[in-house]
């Protein structure tokens, strides 16, 4: 794994934060293998790009009726990527959420990636690249009052 492998795997966590934030369900689901685990301490474990798809839109259902607005805004930090092989590489990266409320909840994700021979890059070309092949999200704390707190799917 070099640089460029890194710098790949990393945006994969923005990329996952803002699709999140945004609505982008579909491209945010894009952004896992297809036979990979997205497991949210406490709440949920969903396999396979469909269901995770499924997963973020029931989250953002229960976010836009239990929220004046539906904003949310994930901030992702202090990025650890180890390679495995060529191909597999592990890491965590630590996430603090706000929405309209303010600070909201934090914590980690745990993860897994795979080096896959497709990926959709933002003018929709396919070409080969990194992937999750799990993600473990464990929320380490959520404010009083806030929305995570009443609504344990984050």
């Amino acid at each position: 794994m070099d640089a460029s492998d890194e710098l790949a795997i990393r945006s994969l966590h923005s990329r996952y934060a803002q699709g999140v934030d945004r609505g982008r369900f579909a491209e945010t689901a894009a952004l896992f293998a297809p036979d990979a685990v997205l497991e949210v301490q406490g709440s949920a474990r969903v396999e396979g790009r469909a269901d995770i798809q499924r997963y973020f839109e029931g989250v953002g259902v229960t976010l836009e009726k239990t929220s004046a607005s539906r904003l949310i805004r994930h901030h992702v930090t202090s990025a650890v990527v180890d390679a495995i092989d060529a191909d597999h590489a592990h890491g965590a990266v630590y996430f603090l959420a706000i929405t309209e409320r303010g600070v909201d909840h934090w914590g980690r994700y745990r993860d897994r990636y795979v080096r896959v021979a497709e990926s959709v890059r933002d003018s929709g070309e396919v070409a080969g690249g990194w992937r999750f092949s799990e993600r473990i999200c464990i929320t380490e704390g959520r404010a009083e009052g806030s929305w995570a707190g009443e609504n344990p799917v984050a």
